[in-house]
Order: structure tokens, then C-alpha cells, then sequence
């Protein structure tokens, strides 16, 4: 059996991934065996192809699978679960996964799994399609909590798809999920030679290496919307407090609305005054249109509160939205003008778990274990650090 390895790093220890054939693999005992999927769609007007990720509960990076759940596992039941676990986790109805979708299949060394990938190719209409209904999945929020775009090729056009994977390759990924990505690429041949050696030269940055910095001065201003849901999380019934953050053009997780005035605007600096806040919210809803579209609902029918945190240098509104508001901005972010242009997507933070038993409270702390060991701009990561603290 021909095998190769690769070497990866996951949290702090080191993998071995064994390249294996799909057939060969099922002849494998004492093992356990999961399949997952990576939906791309190459409609796109700019000559890139748009790959879909999702944010986990664990606040890594990956793609819609899960475990085979047969004991004497053939490569039908690989088929079959992946196509499960697709429907199951983003809603995905369209033609199924098939043998002839498969990309490559690895042994962890470090556990019981044997890892299967598989790639799908989406039209447009079906892109946008699981973009507006993978919420209303069976297993949303509970395995996963939205999904984004990941922009490759086209990267004469500005650079645009290099800015943001150089940040998307250094985020922290579920198991081999980055190495995934990369085989799928190289074998489907979405990118040319050259840029396909960029990306693999890219591949194993770190989380903090050649993370952009901003040059932006003066007060920053931005939003954490968030609401309260009664959702069902595996054999529980929680209520949860959930923030919505996004996905930037140069592949960072950021608060929606982010931007800077000018100290001198203000009255008295950066204090958190009511004429401050009357010019901060004026400026902050121009933003929330630019992030989220023009539909969203008007910030005088909501109730906020302001955070003020860096010596008075960022003051954040803590908006509270109806359950609908809330929802409805998920399903609509598709429509918004620059959505795939300067926002390529939006998930939920879970902030507060609300259950009947121990295990609620650990959700929100396995979230976070994970998510704030991703890429952020400017000084997000330490302002959702503070507010999850709190």
C-alpha cells in the first residue's frame, strides 16, 4: 500500500497525517472513520473561485462532515455520511456527494481516525442558496455557527485573494482541514502553478505571523449585535446569548461597523458623553449599512449600551436585537451590495449558555478555547476576549 506523510501542527501537538488510497483505507482495523466535504463554486465574475468554510462550535475552521457511524465501513457508507452530515450541519439538498468527488483520505497517526475529503462544485444560484438557508440545518447552531467565502485565484485583480488568504492560512483549522484545503486546490488545479506555490509556501504560518496591522488613529467606534435564542443543543434545550461577527475582505474576524473618528470631532476626547454618543452612533449606522446592507433595521428601535475599553480609545455598542432582527440579518447578508466585495460572511459568537445541566456552561468556554487563538483585526480579539470576561 502506497502511503505518504505529512506533518502538521494542531493545538500543541504535532500530527502525522499517512496519505492513504480510499479503497485501501477500508481495510483498515481498530480504526474509526470520517468524511468531510469542501463546496466551491466557480461563477465568478472576477475569474476566482469561492470556497465555503464554516465557523465550528469549537472555534476552529472546517468544513461540513463527521463520523461514519458504521462498524465494517465500505466506501458506500463514506459516501453516504458525507452526504448526511451535509444536510445535517448547512441544509445542503443539491445533487449529492459521489465516488468520482473524492480528493484524498489521510490517517491521523495521533488518534483512531481515518480522515475522508471530498469536493462538490456549486452553481452560483446554489451558493447563494446555502449561503441564506444553512441556518435553518438541523445541527445549527450546535456543530455549526455560519458559514464564509474564501476567495482563490484571480490574484492579478489587486491582490485581492492573496490579502485575504495570507490571513485565512494562518487561522487556526480543525484537525487537517488546512492541508485539506490545499490538496483540494492543487488537485482540481483552481489556482496556476505559481500562485498554488504561494499558497503552499502560506500554509503552515503560524496564527500571529504576518498578521496585518492597521494604521487606523483616533476613537474606533463599532457594534456587537447580539440577541437571546432558545435553540436545542444536542439532548438539551439552552438559552443562548449570541453575537454576530464577520468575515473581512482581508480575511480577519472583526465587530461589525469597525471604523475610526477623529479625536477632534468629540467632545472632551474619547469620554463616553451623550454628545459623543450621538455623534458615534450617527457614524456607526453608516457603517452597519456598509457591512450588512441597507436593510438593516433602524438602531432607534434597539436597545444598547456602550463599552468603553483601551483608555477611552474604542468604545463599543453592546446592541440588543429581537430574536427575527437578528436571524433576519444572517439570511440577508447575501443581499447586501458588499457582501463578497468588502464582507465575506457572518457567524455567531456564543457569549452565554442558559441549561438545565454542567455541560451548558462548557459550550461557551470550548468556543473560546478555540476562537481567540484566530487572526483579528485591529484589537478585536482583546475586545471579545473582555466582553466574553464579563
Amino acid at each position: 500500500m502506497a502511503t505518504t506523510t505529512t506533518t502538521t501542527t494542531n493545538t500543541d501537538r504535532r500530527h502525522q497525517y499517512i496519505s492513504l488510497e480510499l479503497d485501501a483505507s477500508t481495510e483498515l482495523r481498530d480504526c474509526k472513520h470520517a468524511a468531510h466535504c469542501l463546496l466551491y463554486s466557480s461563477a465568478d465574475c472576477s475569474g476566482r473561485h469561492l470556497v465555503l468554510l464554516q465557523m465550528r462550535f469549537d472555534g476552529l475552521l472546517g468544513f461540513a462532515g463527521g463520523e461514519v457511524e458504521v462498524a465494517d465501513v465500505t466506501v458506500a457508507d463514506i459516501v453516504d455520511a458525507t452526504n448526511r452530515e451535509l444536510e445535517e450541519e448547512i441544509n445542503y439538498r443539491f445533487d449529492g456527494v459521489t465516488r468520482d468527488d473524492w480528493i484524498c483520505t489521510h490517517r491521523d497517526s495521533g488518534s483512531p481516525f481515518v480522515q475522508h475529503f471530498f469536493a462538490k462544485e456549486l452553481t452560483a444560484d446554489q451558493l447563494r442558496q446555502l449561503e441564506t438557508t444553512h441556518t435553518t440545518a438541523e445541527h445549527f447552531p450546535c456543530e455549526s455557527l455560519g458559514l464564509f467565502r474564501v476567495p482563490i485565484g484571480g490574484f492579478d485583480q489587486k491582490g485581492t485573494s492573496r490579502k485575504f488568504l495570507i490571513n485565512f492560512l494562518g487561522q487556526r483549522f480543525a484537525g487537517n482541514a488546512r492541508q485539506q484545503f490545499i490538496e483540494t486546490v492543487k488537485k482540481l488545479s483552481l489556482v496556476s502553478d505559481d500562485d498554488l506555490k504561494w499558497m503552499e509556501s502560506h500554509s503552515e504560518l503560524t496564527t500571529d505571523s504576518g498578521l496585518a496591522v492597521g494604521s487606523e488613529t483616533g476613537i474606533e467606534i463599532k457594534t456587537l449585535l447580539r440577541t437571546d435564542l432558545d435553540v436545542h443543543y444536542y439532548d438539551e434545550s439552552v438559552n443562548v446569548t449570541y453575537g454576530l461577527m464577520i468575515v473581512r475582505e482581508d480575511g480577519l474576524f472583526d465587530f461589525v461597523g469597525r471604523h475610526y473618528v477623529s479625536s477632534g470631532d468629540n467632545v472632551g476626547g474619547g469620554d463616553d458623553t451623550d454628545s459623543n454618543r450621538k455623534l458615534w452612533l450617527q457614524s456607526l449606522r453608516q457603517h452597519i449599512v456598509h457591512d450588512l446592507g441597507k436593510d438593516i433595521i433602524p438602531l432607534e428601535q434597539t436597545t444598547s449600551d456602550v463599552i468603553s475599553v483601551d483608555n477611552n480609545l474604542c468604545h463599543i455598542f453592546d446592541i440588543q436585537l429581537s430574536d427575527s432582527h437578528f436571524c433576519q440579518i444572517e439570511t440577508n447578508l447575501v443581499e447586501s451590495t458588499n457582501y463578497g466585495c468588502k464582507v465575506f460572511g457572518i457567524f455567531r459568537v456564543p457569549l452565554v449558555f442558559r441549561g438545565s445541566t454542567s455541560k451548558a456552561n462548557q459550550y461557551v468556554q470550548r468556543f473560546f478555547n478555540g476562537f481567540l487563538s484566530q487572526r483579528f483585526a485591529g484589537n478585536s480579539r482583546n475586545h471579545i476576549k473582555h466582553i466574553y470576561d464579563k
